[in-house]
C-alpha cells in the first residue's frame, strides 16, 4: 500500500518517474481502479443525497418534452427512473462506462505500441497501467462535490458542477453533435492525456512524436463516440 501512495504522489509531480518505477514496485493496477470507483460512487452518493430528486425528475422530463407528444410525456413520467432508481441506474452506468473506457484504452495501446518491435507488453499489461492515467478523475469529482456544497442549492444539474469543462466556454446545447464531448472534456482530461503520453514514452522506445500521436488517438475516438451519440 505504501508503494501505491508513493506512485500516486509521483503521478501528480513526476509522472515519467512514476511510470518508470511502476513495474519495479508492488503497486497494482486494481489499486487506482478501486480508488476511482470509490470516488465515483462517493460523488453520486453525495450528489443524490443533496439535490431535490423530484426536481431532477422534472428536469429530465423537460429535456424530452419538446420532442414528444403530451401522451408520450405521460408515458415518460412512468418510464423514467426516479428517486433511488435513478441513483442506482446512474451509478451502475458510470461504473460500466469506466470499465469500458479502460478496456478500450488498453486495446488501443496494445495495438499501436506494436510499432515498437521490442515491446512485448500485452493487453493485460496496458490495462493495468491504464487505470493510473485515469487518476485525475479523483480530484475532478472531489472538486465537483465541493462546488455542489459551495453553491448551497438543491436544484443543480450535475453537468454544472464541472466548472472546468470545455462546454463552459463553448456553451453547446444538448443535442449538439459534440455536446457530450465538450461536457466531459476539461483540464483534468488534459492531465490524463499528459499521463498517457508519459506512459507510452516510458514503456516503449518510440519517437516522441509517435508517442504523442498514440496518446491522442483515444481523444479522437472519444470525439467520434460523442458524435455518434448525438
Amino acid at each position: 500500500m505504501n508503494n501505491f501512495f508513493s506512485t500516486f504522489k509521483y503521478i501528480a509531480t513526476r509522472p515519467k518517474f512514476a511510470f518508470q518505477q511502476l513495474d519495479n514496485n508492488s503497486a497494482k493496477g486494481w489499486q487506482p481502479l478501486l480508488l476511482i470507483l470509490l470516488t465515483i460512487n462517493l460523488f453520486w452518493f453525495g450528489y443524490f443525497n443533496y439535490i431535490d430528486l423530484d426536481w431532477l425528475h422534472q428536469q429530465q422530463l423537460n429535456l424530452y418534452a419538446s420532442n414528444v407528444s403530451p401522451a408520450e410525456v405521460e408515458q415518460l413520467k412512468v418510464a423514467l427512473p426516479n428517486g433511488e432508481a435513478v441513483k442506482n441506474s446512474i451509478m451502475l452506468t458510470s461504473t460500466l462506462f469506466l470499465l469500458f473506457h479502460g478496456l478500450l484504452l488498453a486495446t488501443i495501446l496494445n495495438v499501436l505500441t506494436k510499432l515498437d518491435e521490442e515491446n512485448v507488453d500485452g493487453f493485460t499489461d496496458w490495462l493495468s497501467r491504464s487505470w493510473w492515467t485515469m487518476l485525475p478523475l479523483v480530484p475532478q469529482l472531489l472538486l465537483a462535490l465541493l462546488v455542489l456544497y459551495g453553491m448551497g442549492s438543491d436544484k443543480v444539474m450535475y453537468q454544472d458542477l464541472f466548472i472546468t469543462s470545455l462546454n463552459k466556454l463553448l456553451e453547446l446545447e444538448q443535442g449538439h453533435m459534440f455536446y457530450v464531448f465538450a461536457e466531459g472534456f476539461d483540464v483534468f482530461s488534459i492531465w490524463s492525456y499528459i499521463l498517457l503520453f508519459y506512459l507510452v514514452a516510458t514503456k516503449t522506445k518510440l519517437a516522441t512524436s509517435t508517442c504523442l500521436t498514440i496518446s491522442l488517438v483515444p481523444l479522437v475516438v472519444e470525439i467520434a463516440i460523442s458524435y455518434l451519440m448525438s
